[in-house]
């Protein structure tokens, strides 16, 4: 298995993805060797050999990537792996792992987990993003997908641009598996509107693309009186900027800041009335995932396959009042948050639940 991304690393989904696939394979008693990138901070071994290789960049202009190949080729030929796994694009370590097993004749597997280059919104940063990515857009990403036995994919959709791999892999005649992000919550005990607490979690690192200044707009215009709680890396301009937006609105006493290490965001989640994602790009995000898998519903933007999970309120543009009115629907109709609840509920025991996912998976590894 070849990461770049694990929870000992930084909090994320693409990071809970590969822990969860990494268990999997534990679970399913296959014999698993890592290599990880090395960095300043230690990976936590378990029930695996763990290699480490010196790699940075992602395979854009403004970051080229950098691997020790001949490391990676070593490893390989030493190992000697029935599959390598690797966990998402765009980081020089799975490319580079890519390239070296194919040589070797081994065959690869790449998790996707969508494809991050096209603009997120209409303005020169982001345009400026785009055209960095597009030699590796039109050139490595298409050699790379030719290069690989089978792609695992969310979703089989081709609605967004997050999925341009899944497009060139069908013109190209690559095995494709769909298999969505799944969480292990084992919980019987889901509490009804009235036993939680009045609050809102919104979940990310503070960016621009993860977008909390929004969900501070929608707060300020609400009627109801509930807390906001947003759950991240409290450092960064933006970050600063959240918090410029609170003191001068007089929001103190309705939002509260915590780092990944100061909340339990499993009882966070259980506990809160709604859990609410502002990103502009999003593919299928683990904490909607996890958020059904306690009965609390969610409001988000229309991104990726969002669309497509039930027990929730998806709205197709970033308008406030659209957003304030769905909210405060929410929290006034139980019967409204009732459906939404058992609906989410039911559909994360029919489809992302850690049980059901670890079948699928191993079939996909099997192929």
């Amino acid at each position: 298995m070849v990461s770049s991304f694990w929870p000992d690393f930084g909090n994320n989904g693409m990071a809970h993805a590969t822990a969860s696939h990494l268990q999997m394979l534990s679970d399913l008693n296959c014999k698993v060797s890592v290599i990880a990138p090395e960095v300043n901070f230690p990976l936590v071994k378990k029930n695996f050999d763990l290699y480490k290789i010196r790699a940075t960049g992602t395979g854009s202009i403004y970051s080229p990537s950098i691997v020790n190949t001949s490391k990676m080729f070593k490893i390989l030929s030493m190992v000697k792996p029935e599959l390598i796994i690797i966990e998402g694009w765009q980081h020089a370590l799975g490319h580079a792992a890519i390239r070296v097993g194919s040589k070797l004749g081994i065959k690869v597997l790449m998790v996707s987990h969508g494809i991050s280059i096209h603009p997120y919104s209409f303005n020169i940063k982001n345009y400026f993003r785009y055209i960095c990515w597009l030699p590796f857009s039109i050139f490595s990403l298409k050699s790379l997908i030719r290069k690989i036995d089978i792609l695992i994919v969310l979703k089989k959709s081709k609605d967004s641009h997050r999925f341009y791999d899944y497009k060139i892999a069908l013109e190209n005649h690559v095995c494709i598996k769909e298999i969505p992000n799944a969480v292990k919550n084992n919980v019987t005990t889901i509490y009804g509107l009235n036993e939680r607490k009045q609050n809102i979690i919104v979940i990310g690192y503070f960016s621009q693309i993860k977008n909390q200044l929004f969900a501070l707009e929608v707060l300020k215009q609400l009627s109801h009186n509930i807390d906001l709680i947003f759950v991240g890396s409290k450092k960064g301009t933006y970050y600063n900027r959240c918090l410029n937006y609170v003191k001068r609105n007089n929001l103190s006493s309705n939002v509260k800041f915590f780092e990944d290490s100061e909340f339990d965001i499993q009882k966070g989640l259980q506990e809160c009335i709604l859990l609410l994602n502002t990103s502009i790009t999003e593919v299928q995000p683990i904490s909607i995932i996890e958020a059904i898998s306690y009965g609390t519903p969610f409001i988000a933007k229309n991104n990726g396959v969002v669309k497509s999970i039930s027990g929730g309120i998806v709205i197709d543009d970033f308008n406030t009042n659209k957003f304030c009115s769905s909210i405060e629907n929410l929290l006034s109709n139980k019967n409204i948050w009732n459906t939404l609840s058992a609906q989410g509920r039911k559909e994360f025991e029919e489809k992302y639940s850690y049980e059901k996912n670890i079948e699928i998976f191993s079939d996909a590894i099997l192929t």
